[in-house]
């Protein structure tokens, strides 16, 4: 009888954790809460992170600080995973924004601290950052300095950003920068060419694809995107 207990129980929390691993297949983004919204912009198949420096603990005022301030406009994004139990001394957040997930999530949170109607947090959704192209947001906690960020321009990175594609092996190249400068907010954009011709680049055969940017000789960032988990509502959405 244990035994038996015990397997529909591990069923039933494997249900449950694969339920709340893809809510944004289960519902509407319009129904999504605070914790979903937080862990599809702060670590989901769009969204990414990564750290430089020492690891230290927070304690638990400091984590409800860390939530307090991360909570910006809708054009000015910083972290949103709050449930991580410590930080590092520099911590960069990537982000796939040509991807309806992640501008669903930035709308819905504009929404439920009172910003946009729902009829505007739709509109939002709705405009693409940049047909074509796969647009990759990079942001800084409020308390961080973002001046690397504003030091650097297209012509910088179009040898030092790129996405490679894991089984082609091909490198897509940067096409255009914007700095957080530029764009009045938090965050900078980096735009990649989706097509060749028209030849959809991202394919699911190709399995990942790992994004690499260099600002600098201490910040070279590479975080892999799995293709594979990237498919909204039986759509590779990127």
């Amino acid at each position: 009888m244990k035994r038996w207990l015990q397997s529909v129980l591990l069923v039933v929390c494997c249900c449950l954790f694969l339920w709340a691993a893809d809510f944004w297949n289960q519902k509407p983004y319009t129904e999504w809460k605070w914790h979903e919204i937080n862990k599809m912009l702060g670590s989901s198949p769009w969204a990414v992170q990564q750290g430089f420096g020492e690891r230290r603990t927070l304690s638990e005022e400091s984590a409800r600080q860390q939530e307090e301030v991360s909570r910006e406009p809708l054009t000015k994004g910083v972290n949103e995973d709050v449930e991580v139990p410590s930080i590092v001394a520099r911590q960069y957040f990537i982000r796939l924004q040509s991807a309806a997930p992640i501008r669903m999530a930035l709308a819905q949170r504009a929404v439920l601290e009172g910003r946009l109607s729902q009829e505007q947090a739709a509109d939002y959704v709705e405009i693409h950052p940049a047909t074509g192209y796969i647009v990759v947001a990079v942001l800084v906690p409020r308390t961080q300095d973002r001046a690397e960020l504003n030091l650097v321009g297209t012509e910088y990175l179009k040898s030092r950003a790129y996405l490679r594609l894991k089984k082609s092996k091909k490198r897509i190249y940067l096409e255009a920068y914007s700095s957080p400068a530029e764009m009045g907010g938090w965050e900078a954009y980096l735009y990649f060419p989706r097509y060749s011709g028209e030849d959809d680049l991202f394919q699911l055969e190709e399995e990942e694809f790992t994004f690499v940017c260099e600002f600098s000789s201490e910040t070279r960032l590479s975080r892999r995107f799995n293709l594979s988990r990237m498919i909204f509502h039986g759509d590779l959405e990127i």
